[in-house]
């Protein structure tokens, strides 16, 4: 992304925002994962770039829907358009539910590595509290306090004003069990959408491993965004955007090679 205050709020190359920003500017809606105040993540529906920050940066915890998919299909059914992202089931579950495809929706999904029981985040966040003995205001999962990488930082903000860091996410108890894959969902550990072939108009991840094997004539430190094109909706969408990024085609081999959860 051309935008740095963007890319910098991002988890990796700022495709999102990217995206999200076209449709806001076209006058439509775009739904995504959000914290709420207590820290759970729901998916909201925003309207403005005001309210973008909300949607920036990965939650790793399953999302509550909620009335999201009415939401999207009141909006469609008075001729919005709609930038709905998700995971891959999520986006599954809106066509379904949809009934049928709309011209002016537009679906995005990302490359996922599974989603944590929002119980065990809970849990996780009432340990944190007792052992500290103060309330969390803020929980940065991915951090680019040392720029990008697989090893990202995670921030706890304090309601004192302090923060707790961590600077490798191992190290950080509910991070190091979402990267082990101790406490996935059930359907995760044989997902049915972890395949090439995706339902969504646009995938998008982290391009993990770019430039290891074939050179990538961008700077990386701050985030480089994989990008798959998935249908002639996507494409168009992208093209619509193109002056606000740089990018470079790569190979599918590449972009799997760092990215297994494609498979």
């Amino acid at each position: 992304c051309k935008d740095k205050e963007m890319l910098d709020k991002s988890s990796s190359g700022g495709m999102f925002g990217v995206l999200a920003r076209h449709v806001i500017e076209n006058g439509g809606v775009v739904f995504g994962a959000a914290f709420d105040d207590s820290l759970s993540v729901l998916h909201i529906m925003i309207d403005s770039m005001e309210k973008l920050d909300m949607l920036h940066g990965s939650k790793y915890v399953q999302s509550f829907i909620g009335h999201t998919y009415q939401q999207a299909k009141e909006a469609l059914n008075n001729d919005k358009m709609v930038l709905f992202s998700g995971t891959p089931c999520q986006i599954a579950g809106l066509y379904h539910f949809l009934g049928k495809d709309y011209n002016n929706l537009y679906t995005c999904d990302i490359i996922c590595h599974g989603v944590p029981s929002p119980g065990i985040y809970k849990k996780y966040l009432e340990y944190i509290k007792s052992k500290l003995g103060k309330d969390i205001l803020k929980y940065e999962m991915r951090s680019k306090l040392n720029g990008w990488s697989p090893l990202s930082s995670t921030i706890l903000f304090l309601s004192d004003g302090s923060q707790t860091k961590e600077d490798n996410a191992f190290r950080d108890p509910y991070m190091n069990g979402f990267l082990s894959n101790l406490y996935l969902r059930k359907p995760c550990y044989s997902c049915n959408f972890a395949k090439i072939e995706r339902d969504s108009d646009i995938t998008i991840g982290d391009f993990w491993g770019i430039g290891n094997e074939i050179e990538f004539k961008y700077e990386t430190k701050q985030g480089v965004s994989l990008v798959m094109v998935n249908s002639i909706k996507g494409e168009k969408l992208i093209d619509d955007c193109k002056g606000q990024f740089v990018y470079e085609e790569r190979t599918l081999e590449e972009a799997v090679a760092g990215n297994s959860m494609l498979l």
